[in-house]
Order: C-alpha cells, then structure tokens, then sequence
C-alpha cells in the first residue's frame, strides 16, 4: 500500500508539470493570437454596383456621380460583375435570337430573317438560341465576344454553323434565350473602368462554370485586372462553389497569388472548393459580410448598422458587401414607383437583328451604364427617390463613424497576420495533449476513488501516442480539433466537480432515506468527516461561500478555454476555414455527466463510499429495479424539452427561434454593455449555481428540509437535482465562447466577464427572494447535526 501510494505522488508531480508545461504553451500561443488580432483593425466597405445602378435610377443621379459619391462617403471598393451576351447584344457586337422565334417567322412567312437565311430549315430547333457576330461591329470586340461564349458553351453542346452571309458564322446553342442572354463572358470592362475613375478598388464576381476546362479559365482570367493597380483588388465566388472546382483549383489558387489578392469567404456561405484554395494561398483569407437582399429588406437602417458592427467586432469580419439601404415601394422587392423601371435591365434584354423581327423575340436596349438615369416628368427626380439617396449617404457615413468609434479604419482589408507556427508543433501539440488528460486523470481519479498509478499512467501515455500519430499522419487538423474538444469536455467538468459537487457528500438532507437497518448502521459508522462540507455559519456566509464557490468554477473552467485557444491557435482555424468540432457533444456530454452525478448523489442511502464505481453500480442496480411512475414520465417529458432547446439553440442554425422579448432584451444589453454576455449564462446557469451551491451551506435550507414531509424532501431533491445539473450550463458556455475562434480573444474575456456579474447580480436576488420565502416559512433557523 505505501509503494502504492509513493507510487501514486511521483505520477501525481509528473502530471502536474506536464499541465504546467502544457499551460505555458497555450499562454504562448494565446500571446501570439492577441497581438495578432490587435494589428488587424481595417474594415474595407464594398457597394454592389447593381444595387448602386439601381438607386442612380431610382434618385435620378448619373450612375457615374452615384460611383464618385459612395468612394467620398467612404466607399473602399465597388462589386463588379461578368459582361453578360445581353451587354454584348446592347452594344451591337452580338445578335440573338431563339429558335422558336426563326421557326414562327418561317412558319408566317416562308422565309427565314435575312440576317438568318444562311441556316437550313433543319438547323432551327425552338428550344435553342442562335447567336452570331452583327454586322459592322468592332472586330477585336467581336472576335473576343464570340471566342468567350464559344469556350463558355462548347461543353453544353454548341455547334458552329455556317457560313453566314456576313460573318460566316453562327452559334447554335441548346438553352432557352433569357439563359443565353444572362451567360457571363468575363469581367465587365465598363464597371471596371467606372471603378478606376473613382479611385475604388474592385471586388469581381463570378460563378464557376460546370465543365469548366483549362482553355476557358485561361481565358475567363485574361479579362481580369492586372498591373500595380490590381493588387488592391479582390474576388468573391457566386453560387456554392469556387471558380475552378474540383479540378482547376491549383490553376485558380496560382492566379490569385500571382495577382496578391487574398481569398474572400462569406460568413454564413458554405462554398465548395474553398478549402483548397485557401491551403493552396496559405490560408490568406478574408472573412466578409453580406445580408441577403430578402433580409435586408426587413431590417431599419438602424438594425442593419449594428449587424455590420457586430459582424465586425465579435466576429472578425473585415469586408462588408453593402446594398444600398431600400424602402418600401422603392428599390426591387417591392412595386417600383410609376414610370421607374422594377430592375435593371442585365440579363433580359432582347435581340437586335438586321430586318426586323416579330415583337415577340424582343427588342434592343442601351447597355446597363448608358440608361438614362430615370424618367423625370418636369425635368426632376422624384422627392422619394433623392430623399433616399441621402439617406444612402448618411447611412455610409454613419458607418464609418460608428467603425471608427470601435476603432476600426476603412481601407482595403488584408488577410489576419499569420500566427506564428513553431517547428516544434507536434511537441507543443503532445505537452497540451497531455496536460488534457493529466485533468482528465485528476478528475476521474477525485470522482471515483482509484488510486493505482500504473493504469492511469499506461492511459497518459496511450493517449500521448494517439496524439503524435495523428500529427505524424497528416490529420494535424483532426489531431487539434478532437484535443481542443476534450478540453471542452473536461475542464468544464472538473470546475464544477471541484468547486461545487464534491462538497455536497455530507449534506444530509441531500440522501435518500436509509432502506436497510444495515444502511443506517453505515450511516451511523461514517460519522460527520465522511465528505467535506460547507460551513453553516449564517445565511450571510452561507451566500458569500456559494458565491465563491461559483467564481472559482468560471476560473477553472477558464483554464480549458486556455487550452482551447491554445491547440486551435492557428490562421486556418481563426478565418474558420477549419471550425471547432463537435460543439453539439460538448453542450451535451457535460450535461449528462451532471444529471448522472447530481441523481446519483440524491439516490444513495449512504455518504459512504462516497463516489466509487461500486457505489454507482449499485445505485445503477436501484434504479432499474425501481417502479416507473408517472410523476417520472412528467418529469422526463420536461427534461427532454429543456435538453432539446438547449442544444438546438446552439449555433447559428437554430431551428427554435429567438423570441421577440429576447432580442429585444439582447439589443438592451448591447446597447448597455457593449460586449452582450450569453443568456444562458447570466439569466440560467449562473443563478442554478449560487441556488444549488447556497442550498448546501444554508442553515435555514438544511433546518427546513430536515422538518419536511418526506413528499416535500422528495421534491427538494429533484429541484437541488435540477439546479445542480444546470449549474454546469455557464461552465460549457464559457468554453463555448472560446471556441468561436474567429471571435477576438478580448470580446471572448469581456463576454464572459459581463456574463459572471450579471450572473452573480440576478443569481443573488433569486437567492435573497428565496431566503425571504423560507423566513416566513421557517422563521427559526436550526441547521440538523450531522
């Protein structure tokens, strides 16, 4: 028994400077993080120019004075698209025309357009469009036009027919005329001359092509910028995929090297593709924002300003996409005002020809930027539509100011600093591993009394080695994560174990009555030492213990976020490339713990022994053997409740919805603290604590509870039952806020500063209702000897 127990203090130091060891690394890295959030504080501003093309209209400003306007309100970059074939057919360079259109005109006719007469009556199918170079138009224009859409639908089926008349040329091309018409050919070289003019950057959007072959991306990537001027440029991927996936990513990433332009992800917008991208850029990523225009169409300017900052504050966005600010019955989405057009007119035009052809193929347009800027009646712009460009206006520079109260530039954003990785990660990723489960041998070993070193050792060093074979492997992603989750599951466990749930074995009122005369000579034998208790020394104490108690916990279980932040301190983690893993097992497992641990101390006869895996299995046997009533289907049917909104209230994906009360509270918050704490932290949680904690000292709770009805003790448990699993929610919580990784380690500390004294703060009048109600209950106070 002494080698045992010698045997058991040497691994017991070992363990203890393995954590020490494994907390100055994550120390480390959480040093290096900060400093490296602290230098990243531009913020760049991008207007979408068909929004903005849209409001020109609508206000009556020329679209180029609307471009000059939003660069001198602040304005870093304007969003750009493709030169669609409807551009080109605006401009004279391409014609268009569907195969249902050729064959009605053959069919009332007998004859074919006499721009179309070179194709054979077998060559007209209704389900396609025809589209061919127009006469007298620019020849490097034209020859650029066609070569695009020539690569762009040659993997759809295209044919080239011909000879024609005049070019010799026509593309059969089996989609319906609107499809054709909306087809991007490339970077549309009059927004980007636009932008240039203005002195703005652009952000290019594009979609990626299914099909897309070499030839076509070479050619897609030549009409992007290029030179000096280019390096403040970006691109944003439309659709759910990244141009060039799965097979031309390489080719893509080395494009965007070879310009310098970082990768943009779209928070919320889960995108094949980028993955590989942004390993093949070194992880060199910018996080943007964007609302939806269905969304944004709900939101008052005000609500939509502070969504755009807390984007930017709390989650480490550094590229707005902004849409100008609607209103009601003025911009798309709702009924445009008399006489405005109700969209710009991009991807439906129609078809110009030579001899004219039936209304129903179409007409021609002017290009997008050549529109005239609105009808004007008596020669000025409708009150409501230059009321809402000046609003657009303030709200520009209302974001700017409000950016700059938070500290934050505008500019053109660059990608997070890298954090520095050093060459000894796998050693660092061992010593953080390990001091992992030296908290996992601690806890368990408290829990449950087994005391013999050797298998805990062998069990240390078992999952050293499963720790260095994923590294070795290459799954250094995966090696991290199921580390950093571990964390997330013990610390939180140990906090609330030591600082509250070992202390409640020799509270008597706590214990099942005794069922067996041997049972109650046990009890008798145990004596008052069994486990240790909190002092009953007045209800005065008994709340400053409690509270104690509960701030020792939110410390402890600070020291998993340490490791948290520690083992996923890596840019391809913080631009959220590669998330936390696992968040629904972290909320979940905890929690079951709890409710296990907390229903087992209810259940037992005895305080002795106190936790032991003999014990437990004999109160595992008890329960099986007992009785199902129905008071036990309510109470579960109420648990399953609470356990499902509480885990699908995790995430941004919720399918419970946060309630109008609620959000109205969480603006109050922001408003009044800043840095919002999580609810089920200050308002659950922490107030489940101090009860759970204070039930334990209180002399009054321990007098009341010795004289109730054995009905009324009953009760008393499974509400103590109740509280002590929920005592454990703001502990997971707390390295929940921490595994948001892409949220800034200081909002991360004041989150869950304010959550800890706003807790503390209700929890305590909760605490002081309750000793009210129990005064009046039980006036004279008497704590049973135990």
């Amino acid at each position: 028994m002494e080698k045992q127990q010698w045997g058991w203090r040497v691994f017991s130091v070992f363990l203890l400077l393995v954590f020490l060891a494994g907390s100055l690394v994550a120390l480390a890295v959480a040093v290096d993080r900060w400093r490296s959030e602290a230098r990243s504080r531009t913020v760049e501003l991008v207007m979408d120019y068909p929004s903005l093309y849209e409001l020109s209209l609508v206000s009556g400003v020329p679209v180029a004075q609307a471009v000059r306007a939003v660069a001198s309100a602040g304005v870093n970059a304007l969003a750009i698209g493709e030169q669609t074939v409807a551009d080109y057919v605006a401009d004279g360079v391409l014609q268009a025309v569907s195969g249902q259109d050729l064959a009605g005109w053959q069919a009332l006719s007998g004859r074919l357009p006499p721009a179309w007469q070179e194709l054979r009556w077998n060559h007209i199918y209704p389900d396609y469009t025809y589209v061919r170079v127009a006469p007298g138009a620019p020849q490097g224009a034209a020859n650029q036009a066609w070569e695009a859409l020539r690569l762009r639908t040659q993997i759809l089926g295209a044919q080239t027919l011909g000879p024609g008349r005049d070019t010799g040329r026509v593309l059969a091309i089996p989609l319906n005329l609107d499809t054709v018409l909306a087809l991007g050919l490339g970077v549309n070289q009059r927004q980007l001359a636009l932008a240039r003019s203005a002195g703005l950057a652009v952000v290019l959007r594009t979609a990626n092509v299914p099909g897309l072959t070499p030839e076509l991306l070479r050619q897609w990537l030549a009409t992007w910028p290029t030179g000096a001027q280019s390096r403040r440029d970006r691109v944003i991927f439309a659709g759910g995929e990244a141009l060039g996936y799965p097979n031309l990513l390489e080719p893509m990433a080395k494009a965007l090297r070879e310009r310098g332009w970082p990768l943009v992800t779209v928070e919320f917008s889960a995108q094949k593709g980028m993955n590989g991208l942004a390993k093949r850029l070194g992880y060199q990523v910018v996080r943007a924002h964007s609302v939806p225009p269905a969304q944004q169409a709900e939101m008052s300017p005000p609500a939509l300003l502070d969504r755009y900052l807390l984007a930017v504050r709390e989650r480490g966005i550094r590229l707005l996409y902004l849409r100008p600010v609607a209103m009601a019955g003025i911009l798309p989405g709702s009924a445009a005002p008399p006489g405005l057009p109700s969209s710009a007119p991009g991807g439906m035009v129609g078809t110009s020809t030579e001899g004219s052809l039936p209304d129903q193929t179409g007409t021609a347009v002017a290009g997008m930027d050549e529109m005239p800027a609105a009808p004007q009646g008596q020669g000025s712009a409708p009150e409501t539509g230059r009321q809402l460009w000046e609003d657009n206006l303030h709200f520009l520079g209302r974001l700017r100011e409000s950016l700059a109260r938070e500290g934050f530039t505008t500019g053109i954003a660059q990608p997070l600093p890298a954090l520095v990785t050093p060459r000894w990660a796998p050693a660092s990723i061992m010593l953080m591993a390990g001091a992992v489960m030296a908290a996992a041998i601690w806890l368990l070993t408290r829990m449950f009394g087994y005391s013999a070193p050797g298998g805990w050792a062998l069990l240390w060093v078992l999952g050293e080695l499963g720790a260095l074979a994923l590294y070795l492997k290459g799954y250094t992603v995966l090696d991290r994560q199921l580390w950093a989750l571990g964390a997330a599951l013990v610390f939180p466990a140990s906090a609330w174990w030591y600082a509250f749930m070992r202390l409640s074995g020799g509270v008597a009122w706590l214990s099942a009555p005794s069922e067996t005369p041997a049972d109650q000579a046990g009890r008798q034998q145990a004596g008052p030492a069994a486990e240790p208790v909190p002092p009953a020394a007045g209800e005065w104490k008994a709340w400053l213990w409690a509270v104690g108690r509960m701030w020792l916990a939110a410390a402890l279980a600070l020291v998993g976020c340490l490791f948290i932040v520690g083992l996923l301190g890596e840019t391809r983690f913080m631009v959220q490339i590669y998330p936390f893993a696992g968040v629904k097992v972290a909320h979940l497992l905890p929690l079951l713990l709890a409710v296990l641990l907390a229903g087992w101390r209810i259940s037992r006869p005895l305080p002795v022994p106190p936790w032991s895996l003999r014990s437990l299995g004999a109160t595992v046997r008890r329960w099986g053997k007992s009785s199902l009533k129905y008071w036990h289907l309510a109470v579960g049917l109420v648990a399953f409740v609470v356990v499902y909104v509480y885990l699908t209230r995790t995430g941004n994906d919720a399918p419970v919805p946060v309630t109008g009360l609620e959000q109205a509270m969480r603006s109050g918050l922001t408003n009044l603290l800043a840095i919002r704490p999580r609810t089920k932290e200050f308002l659950i949680g922490y107030p489940a604590f101090l009860l759970a904690a204070y039930a334990l000292a209180s002399p009054r709770v321990r007098g009341w509870a010795a004289e109730a009805p054995p009905w009324c003790q009953t009760a008393l448990r499974l509400l103590w039952l109740a509280a002590a699993s929920g005592a454990l929610i703001p502990l997971v919580s707390l390295n929940n806020t921490f595994s948001h990784i892409h949220t800034p380690l200081e909002i991360s500390l004041w989150r869950t500063f304010n959550g800890l004294w706003l807790g503390t703060v209700i929890a305590s009048l909760v605490v002081a209702l309750l000793g009210l109600v129990l005064r009046v209950w039980h006036p004279h106070p008497q704590a049973p000897q135990r």
